[in-house]
C-alpha cells in the first residue's frame, strides 16, 4: 500500500496540471452529455442533441423570451396555429412604414390580430404582469440550480487539487485510511453534479410539459388563461418537489 500510493502521489505531482485539467473534463462531459443528451424540438417531440449550450440556451430562450412576445403580438404562443412563416416575415421587416402597413393589411385585416395595433398597448402592458410573475416563479429554481452546479465544479476541482498530497499522506504505514476517507470526498461532488443536471434536465422538461397544454381550448376562454394556468402549475410542481425532497434524496442515500 505504501509503494503504491507513494508512486502515484509522485506521478501526480509530476503531471499536475494535466491530472486537473482531466478532472474538470471528467466533470464537465458528465454533466454537459446529460443536460445535452434529452430536450425538445419545435414540435414538443424528444429529441436527441450533441451541443448543450445551444440546447440549454433554446430551451431557457423559448421559456423566458419566446413565449412571452409571442402571446402579446399573437395571444397565443402556439407557432403551430400562428405559422412560423407568418412570425418571421414581420421579425424580419426593419421599422417603418413598410412595416406598419404589412401590420395593418396582414395582421388587422387578414388575421383580424387586433393585438398590434397602439389601441392594445395596455392589454398588453397588462398581461407583462402576469408573464413577469410566472417568467419569476420559474426563473428562481433554474438560478438556484445553475448557481449549484458552479459550486459542486469549483467542490470538485478543490478536491481533486489536493488528491497528491492526500496520497502523500496515506503512502505514510498506518494512514491508508485517508485515502478511503479521499476517495468518498472525491465521489460526493461529482456525484451531487451529475444528480442536480440531471434534474435540471426534469424541471426543464416538465416545464415544457406545463407551457404544452392548453386549458384556453379545453374550456373556450381566453389565451391567457393558459399563461395564468401555467403560472399555477408551477407554483405547485416547486412546492411538490421540496415535499419530496427527502424522498428523493432517500432514493438514492438507500
Amino acid at each position: 500500500k505504501t509503494v503504491l500510493t507513494l508512486t502515484l502521489s509522485l506521478l501526480l505531482f509530476s503531471n499536475y496540471a494535466t491530472f486537473i485539467n482531466g478532472a474538470q473534463s471528467i466533470t464537465h462531459d458528465a454533466t454537459g452529455h446529460i443536460i445535452g443528451l434529452t430536450t425538445w424540438n419545435e414540435n414538443s417531440n424528444i429529441s436527441v442533441n450533441a451541443d448543450t449550450k445551444m440546447t440549454m440556451k433554446d430551451s431557457l430562450w423559448t421559456m423566458f423570451i419566446d413565449r412571452p412576445y409571442l402571446y402579446m403580438q399573437y395571444g397565443t404562443h402556439d407557432t403551430g396555429q400562428i405559422g412560423e412563416s407568418r412570425i418571421r416575415d414581420l421579425l424580419k421587416t426593419p421599422t417603418g412604414e413598410d412595416r406598419y402597413e404589412k401590420v395593418l393589411t396582414k395582421e388587422v385585416v387578414d388575421h383580424n390580430n387586433e393585438l398590434m395595433v397602439h389601441s392594445s398597448v395596455l392589454d398588453r402592458l397588462s398581461f407583462s404582469a402576469f408573464y413577469l410573475v410566472v417568467n419569476g416563479i420559474v426563473s428562481m429554481p433554474i438560478f438556484m440550480l445553475a448557481i449549484l452546479l458552479i459550486v459542486l465544479q469549483f467542490w470538485f476541482l478543490i478536491i481533486a487539487a489536493i488528491a497528491p498530497f492526500a496520497l502523500l499522506i496515506a503512502s505514510i504505514p498506518g494512514f491508508f485510511g485517508v485515502l478511503k476517507r479521499y476517495a468518498i470526498e472525491f465521489v460526493i461532488p461529482l456525484a451531487l453534479k451529475i444528480f442536480f443536471a440531471f434534474f435540471t434536465v426534469l424541471l426543464l422538461i416538465l416545464s415544457e410539459a406545463l407551457f404544452s397544454m392548453s386549458v384556453a381550448q379545453r374550456f373556450d376562454a381566453q389565451s391567457i388563461v393558459d399563461y395564468i394556468a401555467v403560472g399555477v402549475f408551477h407554483f405547485v410542481l416547486f412546492i411538490t418537489l421540496f415535499l419530496l425532497r427527502k424522498r428523493i434524496s432517500n432514493v438514492f442515500a438507500s
